[in-house]
């Protein structure tokens, strides 16, 4: 009988990279910009990202995903001209995870965030893990 595989092989070498965990400190009323978390300034290479989010609220609250440039001044912009940004919703009194299921190229000292997008009442955490992919055993 043949190993059952992850997956694929592909996927499963890039999910044995380093991984690191970013944790958000849990917030209380949260206003838009807000950030909940932040990877700081990473090693170029190729990541998959997995974001976790937590609210305790009565309403959803809705929060964005960024790729912001080495000085951490602006969200970047993809090769179709477009933000690298993701806006996702936490659903009242519950959570959400959002995995990018593609590597995503990072330069030197980039770095992946989230904010909030507006106000929140109650309170919210994010964290975010860092996988630096490999590509081969």
């Amino acid at each position: 009988m043949p190993a059952p595989t992850f997956l694929s092989d592909a996927l499963r070498l890039q999910w044995q990279g380093t991984k690191t965990w970013f944790p958000g400190a849990v917030q209380n009323n949260p206003v838009a910009t807000t950030v909940l978390a932040d990877t700081g300034a990473l090693e170029g290479g190729t990541y998959l990202f997995h974001v976790f989010s937590w609210q305790d609220g009565a309403a959803v609250g809705h929060v964005q995903v960024e790729h912001r440039n080495a000085a951490n001044s602006a969200i970047v912009t993809n090769a179709n001209g477009n933000a690298d940004a993701q806006r996702r919703a936490i659903g009242a009194g519950g959570n959400d995870d959002f995995v990018f299921g593609n590597g995503i190229v990072i330069s030197t000292n980039e770095r992946v965030r989230v904010t909030v997008v507006a106000n929140i009442t109650g309170n919210v955490q994010c964290g975010i893990l860092a996988v630096q992919t490999v590509t081969s055993p």
